[in-house]
């Protein structure tokens, strides 16, 4: 795993996740990154062409045979502070520790928290009190 974070150091991004899927002789790795600006296709193959080139010749290479390199999408969580700043703007659903869920469009996020616009008010949210944050499709 420290491998893996640090190759995508190396690329200007965050390891999110790493986990290997399938049965064994077609397993897939699996890496969801991310980082502030928001991943290109680019990044994506950059990090992929690494992480090949990294393990080529060592046993966990041949752990898996696919590889598959992604940004987190709109099904994941924004995990980080550093994520939130990128989607202002966007309507987000927020799950906080009080078992409440707040909905709104983010209109501020610094590292102590974010500001949601609600349908009549604002609300601060605070990154204790939050669970588990969503950006909402925009279709």
């Amino acid at each position: 795993m420290e491998r893996l974070e640090a190759l995508c150091r190396a690329h200007g991004c965050h390891l999110l996740e790493a986990r290997l899927t399938g049965l064994p002789g077609r397993q897939r790795l699996v890496l969801y990154i991310d980082n502030e600006a928001g991943i290109s296709h680019r990044e994506c193959a950059a990090i992929s062409d690494a992480v090949l080139a990294e393990f080529a010749a060592d046993p966990f290479g041949e752990d898996f045979q696919f590889l598959e390199v992604s940004s987190p999408g709109v099904e994941r969580p924004l995990s980080f502070p550093w994520q939130f700043p990128k989607h202002r703007g966007r309507r987000i659903r927020c799950e906080l520790v009080d078992h409440t869920t707040v909905e709104g469009v983010l209109c501020e996020a610094t590292p102590d928290g974010i500001q949601v616009q609600q349908v009549q008010m604002q609300r601060w949210i605070p990154f204790t009190e939050l669970v588990r944050a969503y950006v909402l499709p925009q279709w």
